[in-house]
């Protein structure tokens, strides 16, 4: 009996305890007075919390957790609260309840935890008609304008479906946008919607998931209110370019109806993940709405949606858009990378080129480098690849290849380079070098231009180059290398050729080959790569083959001529044959191939002469296609002040004898 007297008046003193203690308000646990928007004052702490459900059973989670939204009957800011709790209760919207738990901080969020030795009680039931707080999504998507609304039940006006979730949607109201989750098995509605669907309200209980971003829970299908007319109809959108390059403006077209009236059409646009205000879009003719946004950078992701708004309010959409400014095939061009050092700087880009240079050497400290080069294949616009380690550890670092790798733009005491030759996959190794830039010895804002980037602080290597002059002196032992001066009439210019390259002899026209300083006094034409020393423009040579000896007076006429080795072309094998030529100096020069029925196969030269010169052709078309077995014709054609002089060799692709 005793021990039943006892528990029954510990029952009255917890019952009673929890009854008259100090009930808060949802707002007293919402706002923080010192820090407006901060975490709770009460963070950690137990109290009884009194307050008005506004929304339950949303997201139910592991464990049989489940949440629930209180509210005071106020419905300006801080007044909403988000309850989690591990009871099986049974509330309705509406009820008054008081609850016993903790106050907690979770994703920026304050919540009530109510689990073992808490407790949730129904004082009143269905006392109060949840009216929502009107909310433009404007304030939802900032948290410090977010905050207020934290858990509170909210309307928001004049919206309309943009995208389709797996659990709900997203709305908009044309500038901004918020997800609506809660659809489907497990959910709280199951109506289902498609983008350009308009609502005059959705409504819900506001619920924040991470820093900054917001969802919204309806409770049921009737918390979405439609429109009771249909919304616009937007067709036709085209975009043009589809594929915009850095720097290209696009233009936006779109046909939109409807039997109300359009009354407003915008676009809705995110530029590398940040949202920019709506941009009307003008009517241009009858139905017919375009506008033109850009240019921009490299590298930049558009994503945008046009929106359309009739007389009665109901708001149409289309699906979301992307496009990313880029390069063809992501390959960005060499000259860009020039232009643009500061902004590339340390990034990694996908370059193709032609390798025409390679040079393999040892440091003072006795590693090994390898400083190459890099042309574009049709402007001849060069890079300079420096690498820890010598040519062997790269496979596709050929001369003539064509290749593609990733480049890590960098720079060395005022050198704009590149690395990453380990990446380098040969795409044609068969290319050959081709379309060197023409300069004259004397042409020095030229050479200034080719060592000139986008930041006067750096200089750049590597444009494949050609120059004809007369050798006038040669100057070995300078630094570790020999340094040659040529001229063409018009001025000097230095030709450096690295010991490292192991160049000591060159073939001239009698088929001999003479060392370097036995060259003085002749003319030749010299290949290489524009660099710089000392702010000095140089050209870097280092190749035999680069070296071919023209007519000695730089202005008696060179017959007309074609021949090649005798030798067969064995296209299995990527093999080259070099084709000899000349015509006389400023004549017009095209050479030709044409197989035995005299139809075209490929021009291989079509440009001014200079005398005598060399080409490598590997056995293919102007499709880089492989020839069939077979003889072919070689065409030479010269045209000088009206004069055609032409001459024709025969060259034959067979197999390996």
């Amino acid at each position: 009996m005793k021990t039943r007297t006892f528990l029954s008046l510990l029952y009255i003193l917890v019952h009673t305890s929890f009854i008259y203690a100090q009930v808060y308000t949802v707002y007293d646990i919402q706002y923080n007075p010192f820090i407006p928007g901060g975490p709770s004052p009460y963070v950690n702490q137990r109290l009884q919390v009194g307050g008005i459900v506004t929304g339950i059973g949303i997201n139910a989670g592991a464990g049989g957790t489940r949440s629930f939204f209180i509210q005071d009957r106020d419905t300006s800011g801080y007044h909403g609260l988000f309850v989690r709790t591990n009871r099986t209760l049974t509330l309705a919207v509406g009820d008054s309840i008081l609850i016993q738990g903790t106050v907690q901080e979770s994703n920026n969020q304050t919540q009530l935890a109510v689990f073992t030795n808490d407790s949730v009680r129904v004082i009143s039931s269905n006392v109060w008609s949840v009216v929502p707080c009107v909310v433009p999504i404007a304030l939802l998507v900032n948290e410090s304008t977010a905050e207020p609304y934290e858990g509170m039940f909210i309307g928001v006006p004049n919206v309309s479906v943009s995208a389709i979730l797996p659990d709900g949607i997203t709305i908009s109201d044309g500038t901004h946008q918020i997800n609506v989750k809660g659809y489907g098995s497990g959910g709280r509605w199951n109506q289902t919607y498609a983008v350009g669907d308009s609502f005059r309200w959705v409504k819900g209980n506001l619920r924040q998931i991470s820093s900054n971003v917001y969802q919204l829970e309806p409770r049921s299908d009737s918390d979405f209110e439609v429109y009771g007319n249909n919304p616009p109809i937007i067709t036709n959108v085209v975009q043009d370019p589809v594929q915009p390059l850095p720097n290209q403006r696009v233009t936006v077209r779109a046909t939109i109806t409807d039997e109300d009236g359009v009354v407003a059409v915008w676009m809705n646009r995110i530029v590398n993940n940040l949202p920019t205000d709506s941009i009307p879009i003008p009517l241009i003719e009858n139905q017919q709405y375009e506008m033109t946004m850009g240019p921009w950078w490299w590298g930049t992701t558009v994503r945008y949606r046009i929106l359309a708004k009739d007389a009665l309010g109901a708001i149409a959409s289309t699906a979301e858009r992307t496009f990313t400014v880029n390069f063809p095939n992501n390959i960005v061009p060499i000259q860009f990378i020039i232009d643009n050092p500061d902004s590339l700087m340390n990034r990694t880009v996908q370059v193709e080129g032609v390798v025409v240079y390679i040079q393999g050497r040892t440091t003072s400290s006795g590693s090994m480098r390898t400083d190459a080069y890099l042309a574009d294949t049709s402007s001849g616009i060069g890079l300079y690849i420096s690498e820890a380690a010598g040519p062997a550890n790269f496979p596709n670092l050929k001369r003539g290849y064509l290749v593609r790798m990733n480049a890590t733009v960098s720079q060395y005491s005022g050198a704009l380079q590149v690395s990453g030759a380990a990446s380098m996959t040969a795409i044609d190794t068969g290319y050959g070098l081709r379309n060197p830039i023409r300069l004259r010895t004397g042409d020095y804002p030229l050479q200034r231009q080719l060592t000139r980037t986008g930041n006067p602080a750096y200089y750049a290597s590597g444009s494949f180059v050609e120059v004809t002059g007369r050798i006038v002196s040669v100057d070995p032992n300078v630094g570790g290398g020999t340094n040659m001066l040529i001229d063409d009439g018009s001025g000097t210019m230095i030709i450096r050729i690295w010991d490292s390259m192991n160049l000591r002899k060159v073939r001239v026209a009698s088929g001999d080959s003479l060392p370097l300083t036995q060259l003085v006094g002749r003319v030749f034409q010299i290949r290489g790569v524009a660099s710089q020393y000392n702010n000095d423009f140089q050209m870097l040579a280092g190749y035999a083959e680069d070296f071919i000896e023209q007519d000695r007076s730089l202005g008696e006429a060179v017959s007309t001529f074609v021949e090649i080795p005798a030798k067969v072309l064995v296209p299995d094998w990527n093999e080259q044959v070099t084709i000899r030529y000349g015509a006389p100096s400023g004549s017009r020069i095209i050479l030709r191939i044409f197989n035995m029925k005299g139809q075209l196969i490929a021009t291989l030269i079509d440009k001014t002469s200079v005398g005598v010169g060399e080409f490598l052709w590997d056995g293919k078309d102007e499709y880089r296609r492989k020839l069939p077995l077979g003889t072919y014709l070689l065409q030479i054609q010269s045209n000088q002040n009206g004069t055609i002089k032409q001459a024709v060799a025969p060259i034959v692709i067979g197999t390996k004898l």
